[in-house]
């Protein structure tokens, strides 16, 4: 699925897709939320919420300045991770 097809989806189904088929990648702390990053097929979905996880929200993206805020994050640990998630 890409992610014009994802975003066409209703809601809820868009949740369905996430929850059942992400993979966390990583998460930054602000002082008014928490993102945390996901890839979902060949796109990025970002989780953001206040503090108390209330009021979760949904952001598919593939670059741009919603991924730039994890570049400081150790992309060798992404990567090793999705290898073993997704083995080639």
């Amino acid at each position: 699925m890409g992610i014009k097809e994802f975003l066409g989806l209703h809601e809820e189904d868009q949740w369905d897709e996430f929850w059942d088929k992400c993979v966390f990648l990583a998460h930054f702390p602000d002082l008014e939320k928490k993102h945390h990053l996901y890839r979902l097929f060949d796109f990025y979905v970002e989780l953001t919420s206040d503090h108390s996880g209330m009021f979760p929200v949904l952001n598919a993206f593939e670059s741009g300045p919603r991924l730039d805020k994890y570049r400081n994050v150790n992309l060798d640990k992404i990567l090793g991770d999705l290898r073993i998630n997704f083995p080639e």
